[in-house]
């Protein structure tokens, strides 16, 4: 009975509810019409907005945390393969530098071999192309007569130029007491290869100063014939030659010193 009263109840509630909602409390607004043209844009500028700005917290320091060096113990090694192309290479390089090094030190001593032969070659051909003047003959009138000619021949394949001769013929009792002849004199021209030319030889008597009475007793007066040639060969260098020789038993001879030239001269200097 209950159930019932409740249930009729229940009912009666939402039929009311239901009439109070389809009900109109007030009357409807209608709705404002469109405009007819849109309102004018404001032109005035924008206002400036100030915006604070909190300052952020500084940072604070980084922290890294490292750990600690692992140590590995290896008992053993792994055996290491020899790279025999490596190997190889440096053998080769070696022996490249040391084939270099020998190549060099050959290269250089032939080079210093064939310089010596270009040199001793030069040489050679200008001792055979140069002049070379000596005296040929002496000529002496029989008797006691100093008077003595003498003859110069140019023996080389190239004139003699500028030459010049200085001939003495001397009384003397020793070659130590000759007079020294240290320059030819003037130049006498060109002297062609094969020809000759002859000097008069200057007569004088060789005394020493101040002899000693035993230097005086023990003399033997010798006519000696000696003198000098200077020149200048065809390769523009100066040359000279000397000689020396003494009267004896009719005939003019050679003396062992005195004879020598500029290019074999004697070792005393005479």
């Amino acid at each position: 009975m209950r159930r019932k009263y409740a249930l009729c109840s229940a009912l009666a509630v939402l039929i009311c509810c239901a009439a109070v909602m389809a009900s109109p409390s007030s009357p409807r607004v209608a709705a404002p019409k469109a405009a007819a043209a849109a309102p004018a844009v404001d032109s005035a500028p924008p206002k400036l907005v100030t915006v604070n700005v909190a300052a952020l917290p500084a940072a604070g320091p980084t922290t890294i945390q490292t750990s600690t060096p692992v140590s590995v113990r290896v008992d053993n090694w792994p055996e290491r393969e020899t790279d025999w192309s490596a190997v190889s290479v440096a053998v080769f390089t070696a022996v490249l530098a040391v084939a270099t090094i020998l190549l060099a030190v050959a290269t250089f001593r032939l080079w210093k071999s064939t310089k010596a032969l270009a040199e001793e070659t030069s040489d050679t051909a200008r001792r055979q192309l140069r002049a070379y003047v000596f005296p040929i003959q002496f000529q002496k009138p029989p008797g006691a007569s100093t008077a003595v000619v003498v003859t110069f021949r140019n023996l080389g394949n190239t004139p003699a130029y500028g030459i010049a001769v200085a001939a003495r013929a001397e009384l003397a009792g020793s070659e130590d007491y000759l007079t020294q002849v240290t320059d030819a004199g003037p130049a006498l021209g060109i002297l062609a290869p094969g020809t000759v030319t002859t000097v008069q030889a200057q007569e004088s008597i060789a005394i020493p100063d101040n002899p000693t009475p035993a230097e005086i007793d023990s003399a033997t007066f010798a006519l000696y014939v000696h003198g000098r040639v200077d020149y200048t060969d065809t390769f523009g260098k100066k040359r000279w030659s000397r000689f020396r020789q003494v009267y004896r038993d009719g005939q003019l001879v050679v003396c062992r010193s005195g004879n020598d030239a500029d290019d074999f001269a004697d070792s005393d200097g005479n």
